[in-house]
């Protein structure tokens, strides 16, 4: 980050922040996290330290073009700090000059504007009418606290289970339409932002490659909905033009029974005593392989390897 903030925006987000977790605290609201309040208070105004000194500093009113200059603060505040704490403290950040009545900086109603950003909102006003400005004197705590009477907070229309004769909460699965499964991620004619990728990919890792147990994928299928099963449940029937996979995060061999039906399960290690043999089940040892695709061999030669040695180039 370029710049730096000056002693008073400094001590002005501390008492800020102040007030606000006291505000926090009283107010006991469910979406209401006292944590991001603080933090988004305190540093409400981080923005402040890309925005040129002669603006900031200026004794008089700022000229039209100045006013959208400074009122870039809010959202480069919510820039600086977008890598670093929860959309819920930025989104505070960036709507800390909202008011409830849709004057603010981005004209957004009540119902819009995050409630932590609604507590930085009075907050702010209230030290920055208190506070010695280049552009006016200090207000006395009376004549702030009689200007903030006119910001109405909005009462609460719901609660957990109907308390207090309010109307009850409601599940949002009433309002999902749970049939639509959405758009695909493959088959896009633009790539997926870099950030997107990267949580697919720990989803991947997460539920794919280190899932403590193998399922089954259909293959040779259309459409976008996913093919898949757990290995505990029947499988479907098997036609000529769809076949099906088994995927397992574990790359090592092991014993499986199979055309008996008479057991639960995926098999068991090769390191097992094996099950007992019957006329009806047949073990069958599966292990994993890399074979190379699209290449000439000499005769009698194979183009597969050990999944434990190097890969060929």
């Amino acid at each position: 980050m370029t710049g730096t903030l000056d002693r008073k925006t400094i001590f002005h987000c501390i008492r800020t922040s102040l007030y606000a977790v006291r505000i926090a605290l009283s107010i006991e609201r469910e979406d209401l996290k006292v944590r991001n309040v603080w933090l988004a208070a305190l540093f409400h105004d981080i923005g402040k330290a890309k925005i040129p000194k002669q603006i900031l500093n200026k004794a008089g009113k700022l000229t039209a073009e100045e006013m959208l200059v400074m009122k870039t603060h809010a959202r480069k505040g919510a820039e600086i700090l977008g890598s670093r704490l929860p959309a819920a403290i930025t989104d505070a950040i960036l709507y800390h000059h909202e008011n409830i009545d849709g004057t603010g900086y981005y004209g957004l109603g009540s119902k819009d504007i995050p409630e932590a950003a609604k507590v930085i909102r009075i907050c702010d006003v209230y030290d920055s009418l208190i506070s010695k400005r280049a552009y006016k004197e200090p207000w006395s705590k009376v004549e702030a606290l009689n200007y903030l009477k006119s910001i109405v907070w909005p009462e609460p229309t719901h609660s957990k289970d109907g308390h207090g004769g309010l109307l009850p909460w409601e599940p949002i699965w009433k309002y999902l339409d749970f049939s639509d499964l959405g758009r695909s991620i493959f088959g896009r004619k633009k790539s997926l932002a870099e950030k997107t990728m990267n949580r697919i990919a720990r989803g991947l890792e997460k539920f794919v490659f280190n899932n403590p147990e193998p399922f089954i994928v259909q293959v040779n299928h259309g459409g976008d909905n996913f093919r898949g099963q757990s290995i505990h449940e029947p499988l479907p029937t098997v036609t000529s033009k769809h076949d099906y996979g088994i995927v397992s995060p574990v790359m090592m061999p092991f014993i499986d029974k199979s055309y008996g039906g008479n057991y639960v399960g995926a098999g068991s290690s090769v390191d097992e005593p094996i099950h007992t043999v019957t006329t009806v089940d047949h073990n069958r040892l599966v292990t994993p392989i890399m074979i190379q695709y699209h290449s000439e061999t000499s005769k009698n030669g194979v183009r597969g390897q050990q999944v434990t040695d190097p890969v060929q180039t």
